[in-house]
């Protein structure tokens, strides 16, 4: 079970976020959905890894005050069949005890990929066919996938609604930093003209790549201070050196987009 602290106000603003704060309203005010408004129970994510799709779940889960069951579809794959025939209906039940609760289940090709006929795959389409036929569940299944093409057209087509997302433009990516800052501020001494410079130099980094982009640099200046003797070789409570522009724009040179790797591969 996994909670969080990422909110719809960490993110900015787009299409995704508007249906996302859309879908999660059943969530919020369950005795408002039913006959004509009866809740969707499904949500696929489409987007390159990177496009924050992980994130939107997060920020869903913690808007509705619901538990959030965070699986990677790997996990799954990993068990045997009947284990993991066993592991998903555990994970439903587990879901719908804790409800308002959701379910996300990150590279959900993976599980529901073309032309296979695994009995895990089988079993995650009838609980989520069980949660679709009951409106008293407050249970949402998000599931996200970079490789739409590979799934299964049936299972693709029993998500109640698909979102596309794209890779985080300037504005989003200034937010995300932001947010980084404002979380660390004792680490940063940047200008927020330097964040909006620094925005701007991160075409197709998604907030991992801005949060590596920053721990990269934060390692970098110790580095550069322990081999002058400072800090380590000083008081315990020793202030460690603060993330400058400059040391950010070094980093850069080392850490590269995932979302650009993927397309060089």
């Amino acid at each position: 079970m996994d909670t969080t602290n990422i909110s719809f106000e960490n993110i900015a603003d787009s299409e995704a976020k508007k249906a996302m704060q859309t879908v999660v309203l059943p969530l919020q005010y369950p005795d408002r959905f039913k006959g004509f408004l009866s809740p969707q129970k499904s949500i696929l994510l489409v987007g390159a890894q990177g496009s924050g799709k992980k994130m939107l779940a997060k920020a869903a889960a913690n808007a509705s005050s619901a538990k959030l069951f965070s699986i990677p579809s790997a996990v799954i794959l990993s068990k045997k069949d009947e284990a993991s025939v066993d592991f998903i209906k555990m994970l439903f039940q587990m879901a719908k005890n804790a409800q308002p609760s959701v379910i996300f289940i990150d590279e959900i090709d993976a599980l529901l990929r073309r032309g296979t006929e695994r009995r895990g795959k089988a079993q995650f389409l009838v609980e989520m066919d069980r949660l679709s036929s009951n409106s008293k569940f407050g249970v949402l299944v998000i599931a996200a996938t970079g490789r739409p093409q590979e799934m299964d057209e049936d299972a693709s087509g029993r998500f109640a609604k698909q979102i596309f997302i794209e890779m985080p433009d300037k504005k989003a990516r200034e937010k995300m930093l932001g947010k980084i800052v404002e979380e660390h501020r004792n680490d940063f001494e940047l200008r927020d003209e330097e964040i909006d410079q620094l925005a701007s130099m991160t075409e197709n980094y998604s907030f991992d790549d801005l949060l590596a982009l920053c721990q990269t640099a934060n390692l970098d200046i110790l580095h550069n201070a322990n081999e002058q003797n400072e800090f380590f070789q000083g008081a315990v409570d020793a202030q460690s050196p603060r993330i400058k522009m400059e040391d950010l724009k070094n980093a850069i040179e080392k850490v590269y987009p995932k979302a650009k790797k993927r397309k060089m591969n």
